[in-house]
């Protein structure tokens, strides 16, 4: 199943924002690290801040699916 773009942009924000930090990764970086063009990343982001968001928001789904995991293993 394709990632959606917009899953897509997230998860690479996430990385480059660990490894550049998040002051100095530019739109541009994040879309061309994704490949896709700067109008199509305005489209599901319009600030850094909501990059952000959807970071912490996708760290967070993952770390309760883990936590959850944890439960019916353990």
């Amino acid at each position: 199943m394709a990632i959606a773009t917009r899953d897509r942009i997230i998860e690479t924000a996430d990385i480059l924002f660990y490894q550049q930090g998040f002051e100095a990764t530019s739109f541009a970086d994040i879309a061309l690290a994704v490949g896709i063009s700067r109008g199509n990343f305005y489209h599901h982001f319009k600030t850094k801040d909501d990059i952000l968001d959807g970071v912490i928001n996708h760290r967070l789904a993952n770390t309760e699916q883990m936590l959850d995991r944890w439960e019916i293993e353990g």
